[in-house]
């Protein structure tokens, strides 16, 4: 059990890392040029919310253990969501990366979905595109699937890739 409880702390800090850093560099930002508020303002309020929301996330685990979760689906541009998660991520983490391109997709996507819980993996896996890709490109692009009414979201990045010996559970719990 106590190993269970320290994968599960680690999980929790890893999904707080990035917006507590976008917060934080906003908020220096905002120290250095207070003028600028319009200008950080909005990062620090949505990486506040996305703190809010994981939080909420992380009083409601025994949901997601009883497989009684709930979704707060609502309509919303899937591409503003992907380009306002690059914002908020590759400038945080990519700061001492000088050679690192991130291309956004730019046809207006609109989706009924769960915003957050959508927000909260896009922001993981461009953080791990960064964290593993210091010089190169990252490149997001979407997809519509009309026949089987699916959204593709696809992001490659020229990094180390995925250890082989973790591929064959990558989708398990914990990994």
């Amino acid at each position: 059990r106590h190993r269970k409880e320290v994968e599960f702390i680690s999980i929790a800090a890893h999904e707080m890392k990035v917006p507590l850093q976008t917060i934080l560099n906003s908020s220096e930002m905002l120290k250095k040029d207070p003028a600028g508020g319009h200008k950080y303002a909005p990062s620090i309020i949505r990486n506040a919310t996305r703190l809010q929301t994981i939080a909420k996330n992380l009083l409601d685990l025994s949901r997601i253990e009883n497989h009684s979760v709930t979704l707060n689906k609502e309509i919303f541009n899937l591409t503003d969501l992907i380009s306002n998660t690059i914002d908020d991520v590759v400038p945080s983490i990519a700061k001492n990366y000088q050679n690192l391109h991130v291309t956004k997709p730019t046809t207006n996507i609109f989706v009924y979905a769960d915003k957050d819980r959508i927000a909260q993996v896009l922001c993981n896996l461009l953080a791990n595109a960064v964290k593993f890709t210091t010089d190169g490109t990252i490149s997001i692009s979407v997809e519509k699937r009309l026949r089987q009414k699916q959204i593709l979201i696809t992001i490659k990045d020229s990094g180390l890739g995925i250890n082989p010996d973790i591929l064959p559970s990558l989708f398990s719990k914990f990994v």
